[in-house]
């Protein structure tokens, strides 16, 4: 969205530019908590990108929105009733959006964090939603609770909207890794994704990818319709916000079982030592605390299949285990052998040497 149509949609009114002391001082303060958080992060490349970036004050008319970013000309508008002497979770998101911007030499958006812009459509969008909830999340150390969210019981960080996306994203970056998902959304990579068609494949991290926008667009209706409910629609608005429903609690359970499955069977393939073997047991096992639970227990399809699953595997690995000894066994005793004979070698020659010594003195 560019600059224009953002200040009619959301009626921002009183617009005022940022002084450069203004800027300075707000892109020092998110340069220090990004990095001060995540050391891996580069100060610098923070402090520049916010000063880069056009900012101003103005009275945003919608209650939600106290800081928003348009995109199309790299331009962050923020709430005159916020104070950059104190960043609230809300402007930080903000920020980091002004962070994620990446643009050809033509200075057209190429890529927004995680989110790639094509010539037909955006992908990616609540990968990169969630990826940033998680990063604001993380500087402002929020503690886990639990929550439950159309009928789905997870236990989070996040307390607010997008709960399940970002409960999605939370398994992403367990079994992908939170480095690289941080990079990756930062510094607006590729490095993230292909980590993770490495990880789960590709196909099952384009199709959870997908369904994140999916449930993502599919809050966004519900959200509208109770906007818009009235005496008149009541019905249909009704039966239409229960479609939505279903079809989030079904796309969310599959993206779980999806990078579950993938995930542990290119794993398990892996596994060649005792140490090997122990990294798979603690992450099939830590995994389970990340799982979000229907409270329909009839409907509560990922936690069936993690058992059923657990308790295949647990059988597999004391066999797995049971092989890996015997080789260990084996090849100890193929060591013992090379090195007693070596031994002897060793000792035959130094007799050798022994007796040719005393010929030679003789």
């Amino acid at each position: 969205m560019n600059f224009k149509k953002t200040v009619k949609e959301y009626g921002i009114t009183n617009l005022e530019r940022f002084s450069y002391i203004q800027k300075k001082s707000l892109a020092i303060q998110v340069a220090e908590m990004i990095s001060n958080k995540f050391d891996y992060i580069n100060y610098d490349y923070i402090y520049n990108k916010i000063l880069s970036t056009q900012i101003f004050f103005g009275k945003i008319g919608t209650v939600e929105n106290k800081a928003i970013y348009a995109y199309d000309d790299d331009t962050l508008i923020i709430d005159n009733s916020l104070t950059i002497g104190e960043i609230s979770p809300e402007l930080l998101y903000e920020c980091i959006h002004t962070i994620q911007d990446r643009r050809n030499k033509k200075g057209k958006l190429q890529q927004l964090g995680q989110v790639t812009f094509t010539s037909f459509k955006e992908n990616g969008i609540a990968l990169n939603e969630s990826a940033v909830q998680f990063i604001v999340s993380k500087v402002f150390e929020r503690e886990n609770t639990v929550q439950e969210v159309y009928g789905i019981r997870v236990n989070t960080i996040l307390t607010n909207r997008n709960i399940l996306i970002f409960n999605i994203l939370e398994q992403l970056k367990f079994v992908i890794g939170e480095k690289q998902l941080v990079k990756s959304t930062i510094y607006a990579t590729d490095d993230f994704i292909i980590d993770g068609y490495d990880t789960i494949t590709k196909t099952t991290f384009c199709n959870v990818k997908e369904n994140m926008d999916r449930i993502l667009f599919a809050e966004e209706e519900i959200i509208s319709l109770k906007r818009d409910i009235n005496e008149n629609n009541i019905r249909k608005s009704t039966e239409q916000i229960n479609e939505n429903i279903k079809l989030i609690q079904k796309l969310y359970m599959e993206c779980q079982i999806e990078i579950f499955k993938s995930y542990f069977d290119i794993l398990y393939n892996t596994i060649h030592t005792i140490f090997d073997l122990t990294f798979y047991k603690n992450k099939l096992e830590e995994y389970k605390n990340l799982i979000g639970v229907s409270i329909y227990k009839e409907n509560d399809f990922m936690m069936q299949y993690y058992d059923t699953y657990y308790k295949k595997r647990q059988e597999e690995l004391i066999e797995k285990e049971n092989q890996i000894k015997v080789k260990n066994d084996f090849s100890l005793v193929l060591l013992s052998n090379n090195i007693i004979s070596k031994l002897f070698t060793k000792i035959r020659e130094i007799s050798l040497r022994i007796l040719n010594r005393e010929k030679w003195k003789q």
